[in-house]
């Protein structure tokens, strides 16, 4: 009985494994957050590299339709935010800050959008074909909006 059991319990864990990772949404399963874009953006994976580019100024427009790139990210009190800054970004919040700071004053590029909600978030990319935003695990419910996969380099 406790084999049987212990087969169960393997194919349980097995099951629900696969299933997280058939649905693309992010190749980070330790992050509490997911990257989503309008659902008229044609994309579905994005490199980490893109990503950084994305949220660093330098890329600004997308490669399949020539859209404007509209990032929008939490305010970085945010646990969300301060994770993705981390690990996809590779700065700190200060640095990051500072490194916004300096583009801002010489005129090299705005920041993203900053929201204190995932409500904002997901509104702001759901209106902005170009739009692309970061929000927390807990709103996978909404289907309107289309998660992306973060890909290695």
């Amino acid at each position: 009985m406790k084999i049987i059991m212990i087969i169960i319990l393997a194919l349980i864990t097995t099951t629900s494994s696969t299933v997280f990772c058939d649905t693309n949404i992010n190749t980070n399963t330790n992050s509490n957050y997911f990257i989503v874009v309008n659902e008229q953006n044609p994309i579905s994976k994005i490199s980490a590299n893109e990503l950084k580019k994305i949220y660093l100024g330098s890329k600004v427009n997308w490669e399949t339709n020539d859209k404007l790139i509209m990032p929008a990210i939490f305010e970085d009190t945010d646990e969300k935010e301060f994770k993705f800054i981390n690990d996809v970004l590779d700065f700190s919040v200060a640095a990051y800050r500072s490194y916004w700071r300096k583009k801002l004053f010489t005129g090299e590029g705005l920041p993203p959008k900053k929201y204190t909600n995932n409500d904002e978030v997901i509104d702001f990319v759901r209106h902005n074909k170009g739009a692309i935003g970061v929000i927390s695990v807990n709103n996978l419910k909404n289907t309107d909006l289309k998660y992306v996969q973060i890909i290695n380099n």
